[in-house]
């Protein structure tokens, strides 16, 4: 066993945060041998975002940094990646200076929206920043909703007509091509947002998508929309904080 470990979020909405603890809670009780045996995962991890809320605003990073006279600008002259990279960067300084205690894992969440500048300015960040825990960017592309899409199956005859006019109406599988989808208005026939709603009324029933086997998910979410990339840079950093964790 071992002490509470404070995991922390910053991230665009609450969206971010179902996401990104559902499949955090999912790959520690599925890898940790003792969490298996009835472990209480409470008493495991804990989740926060800069203080007592639970997650941090990723949009208020850089007013919050200035705030704490945090220098963010740093390193990034001349970078395209640099309006990206300075939030980023906000947000991981104030992890490390403002947040008591600092946290063991920090997930900053951000939808790409077709914008590659906002990965490759977290990737700027990070290596500038240098922090002292791991920090894992689930960025879904192009919104969050596309991962709850990837991992939508059918569990009755209501819901499997759903998904048959869902794709006749799009002209492709939304839960096999998610990275297809867009993250426009509600006014377009492929809004990530108007497809998961079309797909799925219920929202309560959303979160249960990321529940599906792990090959489902794999399979669907492979690619540009980042879901896989999201679970395999987190599993390898659950691996650094819980070194007994099962690495896959």
């Amino acid at each position: 066993m071992t002490h509470t470990k404070l995991f922390c979020l910053a991230g665009e909405d609450a969206a971010h945060h179902k996401l990104t603890t559902r499949i955090t809670d999912r790959l520690l009780v599925e890898g940790i041998d003792w969490l298996e045996e009835g472990a209480v995962l409470d008493g495991t991890r804990t989740w926060a975002g800069l203080q007592s809320v639970e997650y941090f605003q990723l949009s208020k990073a850089c007013a919050r940094a200035r705030e704490e006279k945090l220098n963010f600008y740093g390193g990034f002259q001349n970078d395209p990646k640099a309006l990206e990279a300075r939030q980023y960067r906000a947000a991981i300084l104030l992890f490390m200076k403002v947040c008591k205690p600092p946290p063991t894992l920090l997930i900053i969440a951000r939808d790409l929206d077709g914008e590659p500048n906002r990965r490759h300015g977290f990737e700027s960040a990070v290596e500038h920043t240098k922090p002292p825990f791991p920090v894992v960017l689930a960025a879904p592309q192009p919104e969050a909703e596309a991962w709850y899409v990837a991992g939508y199956v059918p569990r009755d005859d209501t819901e499997r007509k759903r998904l048959d006019e869902v794709t006749r109406k799009l002209g492709f599988d939304p839960t096999e091509r998610p990275h297809q989808l867009k993250s426009t208005t509600h006014a377009s026939v492929r809004d990530a947002k108007s497809v998961l709603e079309m797909l799925e009324p219920n929202r309560d029933r959303w979160i249960e998508c990321l529940d599906e086997p792990w090959s489902v998910l794999e399979r669907h979410g492979d690619g540009s929309v980042g879901m896989c990339e999201f679970v395999s840079h987190l599993r390898a950093a659950l691996t650094v904080v819980f070194p007994e964790m099962r690495k896959g």
